[in-house]
């Protein structure tokens, strides 16, 4: 699982995870940062979190502008120091990740487990190779996730594509496939390492001085092998719209035939990260909570038969 939190204290907290695929598995808004265990309760210790604002400075508030700043404004990125407010929130947020398990990186090998800062407009960048020149921001944002990333509603607005485009950070970032920008004393910025090479896009070839400290990174940590609950909760976040399966299928792909009983446990207790209304009992019937689970299953174009989803039209065959 691949987190994305966009941090705005106006606006709540937007979170977007993505599983192995891109697809977007959860896109959902936190009122602020104390509704987030909600949303963040359960999440698999193989994820990687990555929060679009800066973390607490590690020794008291800081004045200056850090390396990290400096590295990006001199690729044409301005990046304002974050409102009072905000900052707090930020700093809500990476405590929750903390007491969650998720610290977060400043220097070394890739790892999941971990808690990242990113900049979209950063990461809109390095897929993109440009500039937005003239595009309007939501435009260019949308651009740069098409292709990339699947399931996004089409008419997502801007905290909710920056969110997205944070877990995409993520999910380079666990493959190994990401530069660090900043000194790791002060906090590092996370960019996906694309084909693009921003040393070029720099707006001012005068300031080429300032400090880019930065890094390759080392192929990620090979994840340690996976749990029951976590093949389960790989297979049901990998089930497409207008398709399902049912527990015993789950059980199946993860191991365990005679587990379906077990399944139903760990789909009800990690609902928020896989779409479980995509997973149905024996007979076809939807689970009966929450109460739109049907509804939803009907918006996505399965077919039912009375009650019950036509299993032979929408069986799932299941993962590669």
């Amino acid at each position: 699982m691949y987190v994305g939190i966009d941090v705005s204290k106006a606006r709540g907290c937007e979170v977007c995870a993505l599983d192995e695929s891109r697809r977007v598995a959860v896109l959902a808004k936190a009122r602020d940062a104390a509704a987030l265990p909600i949303l963040l309760r359960g999440l698999p210790r193989e994820a990687a979190v990555a929060v679009d604002a800066p973390p607490p400075p590690p020794k008291g508030p800081g004045s200056g502008r850090r390396a990290a700043e400096a590295a990006l404004l001199s690729l044409g990125i301005s990046v304002p120091g974050p409102s009072e407010e905000r900052a707090r929130e930020a700093a809500a947020v990476y405590r929750l990740l903390e007491d969650l398990g998720f610290g977060l990186f400043l220097e070394g090998r890739a790892e999941t487990g971990v808690a990242i800062e990113c900049c979209p407009h950063l990461t809109y960048l390095s897929l993109t190779g440009s500039h937005r020149g003239r595009t309007s921001k939501l435009e260019w944002s949308r651009a740069a996730l098409r292709g990339r990333v699947t399931g996004l509603p089409a008419h997502a607005e801007q905290d909710s594509l920056d969110a997205a485009c944070a877990a995409i950070t993520a999910w380079h970032f666990a493959r190994g496939e990401w530069v660090g920008f900043g000194d790791p004393s002060e906090g590092v910025i996370v960019a996906p390492r694309t084909s693009h090479d921003l040393g070029t896009l720099r707006r001012d070839e005068r300031q080429t001085a300032l400090p880019i400290l930065g890094w390759e990174a080392q192929p990620a940590r090979p994840m340690r092998p996976a749990t029951f609950p976590e093949r389960v909760l790989r297979a049901a976040a990998q089930i497409p719209p207008g398709k399902v399966a049912t527990y015993g299928d789950l059980a199946r792909w993860a191991g365990r035939p005679a587990g379906a009983r077990a399944v139903g446990t760990i789909i009800a207790r990690h609902a928020f990260e896989v779409p479980a209304h995509r997973v149905v009992d024996a007979a076809g019937h939807p689970a009966s909570f929450p109460e739109d689970t049907g509804p939803r299953l009907r918006a996505e174009g399965v077919p039912f038969d009375g009650s019950r989803v036509d299993l032979e039209a929408a069986r799932w065959a299941g993962p590669l």
